[in-house]
């Protein structure tokens, strides 16, 4: 998955800025800076950058690398 990212991140990420996915998950924005957070908030993300090669903590697209996993569930 990482390296799908890195090739193209514009394809996660325009899915999870999609009007009908944003009203269903809420908005792909995490909190302040400084905190442990994923895309969305919440404290699931790696402390530090990925170990791949390229990838570094100033990474243009680190909060989709720092995901441990990505799943849609809904209720």
């Amino acid at each position: 998955m990482r390296q799908s990212i890195i090739r193209d991140p514009s394809v996660l990420r325009d899915c999870i800025s999609r009007p009908d996915f944003v009203k269903m998950f809420g908005p792909p924005t995490p909190g302040p800076k400084g905190k442990r957070q994923n895309v969305f908030g919440h404290d699931d993300a790696l402390k530090v950058a990925p170990k791949l090669e390229g990838v570094d903590k100033t990474h243009k697209d680190i909060d989709l690398l720092k995901l441990r996993s990505i799943a849609v569930v809904k209720k």
